[in-house]
Order: C-alpha cells, then sequence, then structure tokens
C-alpha cells in the first residue's frame, strides 16, 4: 500500500468533513498516486499554535479525487480528495513518536516534508499499524463518488498561502 505521510503547521485543512485540499493546501501533493494519507503535525511555531505539534491529525484510506470546474476550480489546479474511511483528530491526535518512533525519526530529524514510497520496512510497518486505527471504522459519509461532490468544495480563500514550505 502506497501512503502519503505528510507534516502540516496548521489546522483546517482537511475539513472536518474530509475534503483534503479545500484550502488548496498541499497544492501538486495531493494529485500524486496513493493509497492513504497520515497527516502529521509539524514541530515548529506554527504547529505548536494549533496544539497539534509531533501528533498524528488525520488519517484517510482509499482516496477519491476531483477536479471542479469553473469558478470552483482550486488556483492551483489540484484536485480536492476525499476518502472511503476518514478520521481526524486534530490537537487530540495521539504523538506520533509514541507510535512510530522511526517515522517520526525521518519526519522530524532528517526534516521531511512528506514521505510517499522510500520506506523502510519498519517505516512501512509503523504506517500500516497507524492506518489500522482507521481500517475498523465505518466507511465515510462524504464520498465524492457517492454523488456527494457537493459537499467537498473548495473555499475562497486559502489558509496556506504559496510557500516554500507549505
Amino acid at each position: 500500500m502506497r501512503v502519503l505521510i505528510y507534516k502540516r503547521t496548521h489546522v483546517g485543512d482537511p475539513d472536518t468533513s474530509g475534503c483534503f485540499g479545500h484550502r488548496d493546501c498541499m497544492r501538486s501533493v495531493r494529485d500524486f498516486e496513493y493509497d492513504a494519507v497520515i497527516g502529521v503535525g509539524g514541530i515548529g511555531d506554527e504547529a505548536q499554535s494549533f496544539g497539534i505539534a509531533g501528533r498524528v491529525t488525520w488519517m484517510g484510506i482509499g482516496p477519491r479525487k476531483v477536479r471542479p470546474k469553473g469558478s470552483e476550480a482550486q488556483p492551483s489546479g489540484a484536485a480536492l480528495v476525499t476518502f472511503e474511511k476518514f478520521e481526524i483528530w486534530d490537537d487530540k491526535g495521539p504523538m506520533l513518536h509514541g507510535l512510530a518512533p522511526h517515522l517520526a525519526r525521518r519526519l522530524y530529524e532528517k526534516k521531511a516534508r512528506y514521505l510517499l514510497g522510500g520506506l523502510s520496512e519498519i517505516e512501512q510497518k509503523e504506517a500500516m499499524e497507524l492506518l489500522a486505527l482507521i481500517r475498523r471504522s465505518p466507511p465515510s459519509s462524504h464520498s465524492l463518488s457517492k454523488g456527494q461532490g457537493n459537499q467537498c468544495r473548495p473555499r475562497t480563500k486559502p489558509i496556506c498561502l504559496p510557500r516554500k514550505r507549505c
């Protein structure tokens, strides 16, 4: 299973309904090919101000992508993503270091912004153990392919402004 693991600096994207990209965060990274996403809080000042530093903040399995057209299109042109299974914890999430110390070391000490492929055997095992936290959950009710794409709409004002780290 290809798992995208990335560091977040703020909350709000994805939103609580499970729409990843409605504020255009992680722009082209959302278009990569993956089977699941694990969002973890970074450790900088901004992540600390949101209470997400070092935490597993959200996970999604079974991405479903759509590209809004016309006035609803993202400035970056990247897809909006919902998931078959989705959970968001934000500042209530478990600490990554306690559940996946090898992944935490790779993200925080080696300063990776995101990981996709190239995981060591132990890192992949840790990622699968994290995803097991939501595998037993019922399917999400906000899947784009079920004709409910109107629930996942881009916002007019992004919270993740263009910059090198975003």
